[in-house]
Order: structure tokens, then sequence, then C-alpha cells
């Protein structure tokens, strides 16, 4: 994330938010792996939640992204949860897709 977007993250969050606080959020910024390794390193026992949008995901071969995941789960280590939202348009009707929760292992 670039130093401006996270700027305006964090004043959006603080309006938008009733009761957050600053201490409340810890906004890094780096690359991706390098980004993870240091929420770590702040919170080395603490669970972490990994929101990903997943544009740049998209941009990957189906092998690459489960790479990307496992690696990123790797740089935070235990206590991980990744949410991946996505904005595809469906094509079909939603009682049509199977959306069983598909486990691969890193």
């Amino acid at each position: 994330m670039s130093g401006p977007f996270l700027e305006e993250a964090y004043k959006n969050l603080m309006q938008s938010v009733d009761g957050l606080q600053h201490e409340d959020m810890d906004m890094v910024q780096a690359d991706y792996m390098e980004g993870l390794k240091i929420v770590r390193e702040h919170y080395p026992h603490e669970n972490v939640c990994i929101l990903w949008l997943g544009s740049s995901v998209g941009n990957l071969s189906a092998s690459a992204a489960v790479q990307f995941f496992c690696d990123a789960v790797a740089a935070v280590g235990t206590h991980c949860q990744i949410l991946l939202c996505t904005g595809k348009w469906l094509h079909a009707p939603l009682h049509s897709l199977d959306f069983t929760p598909q486990k691969t292992s890193c």
C-alpha cells in the first residue's frame, strides 16, 4: 500500500467507525510479505486477520495464487486468518455454483 492510500484509509476509518481509537489501528507501508512480517513482529501473540481485496491475485495462475497465499500464511505464522474479497461478476445463478470450501495444503 502506498503512503497516501494508507493516510486516506486511516482518515476514512476514523470518521466512519464510532469508538475507533488511533491505537486500534496499525497501518504498515511495505510490500506484501514484508508488511505481513512487520505486523507479526509488532503483534507476536495476537490473531492476525488479513483482508485481501483480491485484485492482484487475479493476475496470477491458479497455482501461483495458491502459492501466494501459502507464502502469506508463512510470513505471518500461526494465528492467522485470510478473508479474500472478490468483485467478480457472476454469469450463473448463485444456486448453480459450488461454494464448497476447498482445503489446500501449503
